[in-house]
């Protein structure tokens, strides 16, 4: 879940969740909680997708019993990073080539690791 966080200057979004039972190790009432250090309602919702995906992957490992709240927190803080590079990585694609109009095409791009740049 992501959930807006405004203050005078900015809004940011952050991610909310709670912790599933399966981490035997954690309190049952316990949650995570992050900020995306994103104010673009759209890439937060991309990024909030992900970490949930990854939060339901590791519950149904076996490890999952044993995994600590710290290791959580270091797992998905790393995996925003990652994430708000990658859609930095996106952006500046667009911006070289020019256009905005098809993200999807210059994302598939990065991913194979293919040159974005515009031909001339």
């Amino acid at each position: 879940m992501t959930f807006p966080i405004s203050n005078d200057a900015d809004t940011h979004f952050y991610w909310r969740a709670r912790v599933p039972v399966r981490f035997s190790r954690m309190p049952r009432e316990a949650r995570l909680s992050f900020s995306l250090w994103l104010s673009d309602h759209r890439k937060a919702t991309y990024i909030a997708q992900r970490l949930n995906t990854l939060l339901a992957d590791l519950t149904v490992r076996p490890t999952a019993a044993m995994t600590t709240k710290d290791q959580l927190e270091q797992i998905f803080r790393a995996e925003i990073e990652r994430m708000n590079a990658y859609l930095e990585d996106i952006a500046f694609a667009a911006r070289r080539a020019g256009s905005t109009e098809d993200v999807r095409e210059m994302e598939a791009d990065l991913e194979v690791g293919c040159d974005v740049a515009p031909s001339a």
